[in-house]
């Protein structure tokens, strides 16, 4: 924001570009969220035990006073709204990838192999759309002396990337549910003990 603070002096119309160049970062940040936890949650099944459901969070926000009952509540409703920008790119998952598996039980060996595989390269992609990217492009730019580029490159690359990941990630999932399908004969993920 100081970045389209600083260019907003001298380019009126960056502001706009700024802006927008925030929304798509947060974006980035929200799917590569969700889909990193839900690729954790099925490898390494004891993380879903350190992840709040958003009923935790609701419960901790009410049960909390002051300025960390706002803290807890500003959380609550930034991870509502990550929930529901994340099912809107979920189109193969009526349920939406924000399914964590908050649980004790394993899902099967053979189902967790297969998301493993499945889902592996995908994880590495969006994480190169992170925030460690976009500050790492931005320090490039600025030693460079161009600035001015900053929010173009966020805007282009980030959001061309996403839209492309989004789609690979749809693919995958379609991909995914049709050969766990035939590893446990039935459309749901199956956990034991």
């Amino acid at each position: 924001m100081g970045l389209a603070y600083h260019q907003f002096q001298r380019f009126p119309d960056f502001l706009l570009v700024g802006i927008l160049a925030f929304i798509v970062l947060a974006l980035n940040v929200f799917f590569f969220d969700q889909f990193k936890n839900q690729y954790i949650g099925y490898i390494h099944y004891h993380y879903g035990d350190k992840l709040q459901s958003q009923e935790d969070m609701l419960d901790h926000y009410r049960s909390s006073r002051g300025l960390k009952r706002a803290a807890n509540y500003s959380y609550y409703q930034i991870y509502r709204f990550e929930v529901f920008l994340t099912k809107l790119g979920c189109l193969a998952d009526g349920d939406g990838y924000s399914r964590i598996f908050q649980t004790t039980e394993r899902p099967i060996q053979e189902i967790s192999e297969l998301y493993k595989r499945t889902f592996r390269v995908s994880v590495r992609l969006w994480s190169l759309i992170g925030t460690s990217t976009h500050f790492f492009v931005v320090a490039v730019l600025v030693l460079i002396g161009k600035m001015n580029l900053v929010f173009p490159v966020f805007f282009i690359y980030s959001g061309v990337s996403c839209i492309l990941l989004i789609i690979y990630q749809n693919l995958l999932y379609m991909r995914f549910m049709h050969l766990a399908g035939k590893v446990t004969k039935s459309g749901p993920i199956p956990h034991r003990k």
